[in-house]
């Protein structure tokens, strides 16, 4: 059972790793198109895959599973990534300064980005991956 459930917290953790990084990586990598078509089109369209992420589909009972300061640095980074969406979606600022906006906006995600990374870094090195199941999956392949 403890197995069971060491395998389900490492599985979760290793989700919410990839869901923050992938959205971290779209805000950023993808800045200059978003801005692009926001200036050109004046559409809001695109930040529904700019912004798409599975955090807020994780019920509350499966965070659990994660330490306080996994659970403090996911809602920091999801809170302020939500900022930049809301701004996104409502403002009415000139291209211009929505570009300097969301350029300050970036600026203080980023170190709220790296640590979340740190923590559920951390948190996952203490969980021991299941090695015997992860070669079967190999071989299987």
């Amino acid at each position: 059972m403890q197995q069971d459930q060491e395998t389900y917290t490492r599985n979760l953790l290793v989700l919410l790793k990839l869901d923050s990084e992938n959205l971290y990586k779209s805000i950023n990598e993808r800045f200059d198109d978003y801005m692009k078509i926001f200036a050109l089109k004046r559409t809001r369209d695109h930040f529904a895959v700019i912004f798409r992420s599975r955090y807020l589909n994780i019920p509350l009972v499966d965070l659990a599973n994660c330490s306080e300061d996994v659970i403090l640095a996911l809602n920091s980074f999801y809170e302020k990534a939500s900022e930049l969406h809301w701004y996104l979606m409502s403002t009415e600022d000139m291209p211009a300064m929505v570009e300097d906006v969301v350029r300050q906006h970036l600026r203080g995600i980023t170190p709220i980005y790296e640590t979340l990374k740190l923590y559920l870094t951390g948190e996952l090195s203490h969980i021991s991956p299941d090695e015997d199941l992860a070669h079967q999956e190999i071989n299987r392949l």
